[in-house]
């Protein structure tokens, strides 16, 4: 089995971490540059737009990007796998019409100006096309190149375009062209997999069974990623409340780098290799997440030293002057990296792996209540450097339960 993992690393892993780089770098190019033509103003109300929606885009994915990439490496039987695209697909017909009526009600009851509204609307159609994005299939059947490649083409396309045509009087182009540009994507996805596979998307009281199963099997990883959010963006939130914008700036300025690092160095190993776990026997499991901690220590190590020493270089160069106070945020979130590398190891693909998906999300639940605590302690005598500190805390809590949960179900059954 670990043969197989490095073959992946050879091929596959490469161009999930080309498409992940891509992804991070082209807006680190674009929204200097489209700050500075639409204003504060209209980029925040850009900024806000996308967070409500993002909502609205959680509960449409519904966490299948994890449960539907780790079911659908399971099938081999051609008409099970219809099936199952098909199931996923009507599901998410059904979550996206009830997210469409709630922002409807949202719009209607908040009465913004019409200049808002069509901001709001030209945002939300990012939606219609995560509704037949199919990530979840390409990766679990292995077909990464597709997904790949059409990812990098239309997010290069999408980002000229925001250079062509975004200026202050066309400020929300912005939301639009990003959600044209996942609609492309979308129609791309569902094109590739009709011209294979029959699917039937149109809800049913035929398939409401069906529905509903996909619906449980799916619930713990998608309460797991709201939860996530949530913790996410509650350290931020405490310390706005707690010490101000100023210390806020402070904090999200060296966050987001280190946030950067650790999705880049991440999400794509889940993305490749969750599929091969969850075809592999609990037996092979344990050996190959021994395997995967010793690659991830390296790399983690690598990017926490790199981090650690070279911090105020990296925040005088990107903020300025401006950027030196957000110098010891970085130092001390460069453990974060190292940190992760057990709680993704054992908790993202080994417990996921092995369907403790309940277990997973009370780990989660335990750490958004603990984040709660310790951000608001933490930040109220240390502002924004007490903030990074119940950060690292919260992820030492995270690999510590993970880790024992998982060396836990292998020494009671194999022991």
């Amino acid at each position: 089995m670990i043969n197989r993992y490095k073959s992946l690393i050879t091929a596959d892993s490469f161009q999930l971490y080309l498409s992940y780089i891509v992804n991070y770098l082209f807006p680190l190019l674009i929204v200097p540059i489209i700050l500075r033509r639409v204003g504060l103003i209209n980029f925040g109300l850009l900024g806000f737009s996308q967070v409500i929606v993002n909502y609205f885009s959680l509960i449409i994915n519904y966490g299948f990007d994890i449960s539907a990439t780790r079911e659908i490496a399971k099938l081999k039987d051609k008409e099970k796998v219809q099936d199952y695209i098909s199931d996923i697909l009507r599901l998410k017909i059904i979550l996206f019409a009830a997210c469409t009526t709630a922002l409807v009600i949202y719009l209607l009851i908040a009465q913004y100006p019409k200049e808002v509204t069509m901001l709001y609307m030209f945002t939300y159609l990012i939606n219609l096309g995560f509704l037949f994005t199919c990530n979840w299939y390409f990766l679990g059947t292995k077909k990464i190149t597709y997904f790949t490649w059409i990812n990098l083409t239309i997010k290069a396309l999408v980002f000229l375009s925001i250079y062509l045509f975004v200026f202050s009087n066309t400020y929300s182009y912005y939301n639009l062209i990003f959600s044209f540009g996942q609609i492309i994507i979308g129609c791309l996805h569902l094109f590739l997999i009709t011209r294979e596979y029959k699917i039937d998307i149109l809800p049913s009281i035929k398939n409401i069974s069906t529905c509903y199963s996909q619906l449980a099997q799916s619930f713990p990883i998608f309460i797991s990623t709201i939860i996530t959010n949530i913790y996410t963006l509650s350290t931020v939130t405490v310390l706005g409340f707690v010490s101000g914008a100023q210390s806020v700036g402070i904090f999200s300025s060296a966050s987001k780098l280190i946030s950067a690092a650790i999705t880049i160095l991440y999400m794509p190993l889940n993305q490749f290799l969750l599929p091969e776990l969850a075809r592999a026997g609990e037996a092979e499991i344990l050996p190959a997440i021994k395997k995967i901690l010793s690659i991830s220590l390296v790399l983690a190590s690598l990017t926490s030293i790199l981090f650690f020493a070279s911090s105020e270089l990296l925040m005088e160069l990107l903020y300025g002057q401006n950027g030196l106070e957000g110098v010891m945020v970085i130092k001390v979130l460069s453990f974060l990296p190292l940190i992760i590398s057990f709680s993704n190891a054992f908790g993202s693909l080994g417990l996921i792996s092995l369907k403790k998906d309940w277990v997973y999300l009370k780990i989660i639940s335990s750490a958004c209540i603990l984040s709660l605590i310790l951000a608001t302690v933490l930040s109220t005598y240390f502002t924004y450097v007490g903030a990074s500190i119940a950060w690292v805390m919260v992820e030492l809590v995270i690999s510590a339960l993970t880790t024992y949960y998982f060396i836990t179900f292998y020494s009671k059954k194999y022991t």
